[in-house]
């Protein structure tokens, strides 16, 4: 909502002048104008979301990378822990980088 309120009264004023319809106008001129922001807010969930994952997953999961990461600490195997630790750092990284790139395509930078 933050992007969508940023955006320019100027550009709006061009739709009303273009007489597009408010459907129009969000398709054409509103979306568009906030899509930059909108992308950075999907980055933020994106780490968001892998913070969630390792959180559940150290909580009351009996696979995944959290419960490795777990179990390697009941086992005292710090190799395990470190190797959970940059796996995860590894598709974090790989998930924010693949963000960009869409930002990157979508906005033209």
């Amino acid at each position: 909502s933050t992007g969508i309120a940023a955006v320019d009264e100027e550009l709006l004023e061009v739709a009303e002048v273009y007489d597009l319809g408010s459907v129009e106008s969000l398709r054409r001129v509103v979306f568009p104008a906030a899509l930059p922001d909108l992308l950075v807010g999907i980055r933020g969930g994106v780490g968001l979301a892998w913070m969630f994952v390792v959180a559940a997953e150290l909580i009351a999961a009996s696979q995944g990378i959290g419960f490795l990461l777990s179990d390697g600490r009941t086992l005292a195997r710090p190799d395990i822990i470190v190797g959970s630790i940059l796996l995860f750092a590894f598709l974090g990284n790989c998930s924010d980088v693949a963000v960009k790139e869409v930002r990157d395509r979508v906005v033209g930078r």
